[in-house]
């Protein structure tokens, strides 16, 4: 048995809305926030990972006499992959960003969104907004870009699950305590990041260990190493169509 079933609904703006499952649906709601960027003029952007990056590269892409701003709480962009990326991708990153016009604020937070209480990740009114170094930003669109999956109902017993609802996996990529059960992907608690890239590899090794598992069983499997913790990791960001940056080792 594969599990491959990915990590659930994504907090929007990376999925649809909650409630939302049919296509023409998500279609007007992108259109909707579509049109909330392009009636903005100052953009607050919160969360610099890959996927706060991307907007801003995209907004500008679109719209670029808007004003940006990226907050950031690390003090280096998309810190969070595991292993950790070449500090020089991530400082061409920065520059890159910069070089667009966004206006780019490492190691604070901001501190009244609100956006999390209600859960909705376009927030639609002029504010200003109070940063941790107590700094102000004044802004007509709040875009939160922080947070992991929603995981949907699980497929298996809370027993089978880590704290986060992710599927706990040994080191051959089998669901701990279920022999010939494997689970790859999102889905797994595999430490490396989460990418297209990563998983890939988990099932190119994951099919191996169902041969060896039906040839002769555990003992014959080989574990999963996965992007080793000494090494740098692999991430590809885009800043628009035209403009992005390559992380590898």
């Amino acid at each position: 048995i594969v599990l491959a079933h990915g990590a659930g609904a994504m907090n929007f703006p990376l999925g649809p809305k909650a409630g939302v499952t049919d296509s023409a649906s998500v279609v007007e709601s992108l259109k909707e926030c579509q049109k909330l960027v392009a009636d903005a003029k100052n953009i607050l952007v919160v969360g610099g990972g890959p996927v706060g990056c991307e907007y801003v590269g995209e907004i500008l892409a679109a719209h670029p006499d808007k004003k940006v701003t990226l907050v950031h709480s690390a003090d280096t962009l998309c810190n969070n992959s595991t292993p950790k990326l070449i500090p020089a991708a991530t400082a061409k990153l920065l520059a890159k960003l910069q070089k667009l016009g966004v206006d780019v604020k490492l190691g604070v937070k901001v501190t009244d969104s609100g956006a999390s209480a209600t859960g909705n990740c376009f927030v639609p009114a002029p504010k200003e907004y109070t940063l941790s170094d107590l700094s102000k930003v004044n802004t007509d669109l709040l875009i939160m870009c922080v947070g992991g999956a929603k995981r949907d109902a699980p497929l298996l017993a809370a027993e089978f699950l880590d704290e986060r609802g992710a599927v706990k996996v040994d080191a051959n990529l089998q669901v701990e305590g279920l022999e010939g059960v494997f689970c790859v992907g999102d889905a797994n608690n595999h430490p490396e990041t989460k990418l297209a890239y990563t998983g890939d590899n988990q099932a190119k090794h994951m099919v191996g260990n169902m041969q060896a598992h039906a040839a002769g069983g555990a003992a014959k499997m080989k574990p999963y190493k996965g992007l080793e913790k000494d090494q740098y990791g692999a991430m590809f960001v885009p800043l628009g169509p035209s403009v992005g940056v390559g992380a590898v080792d």
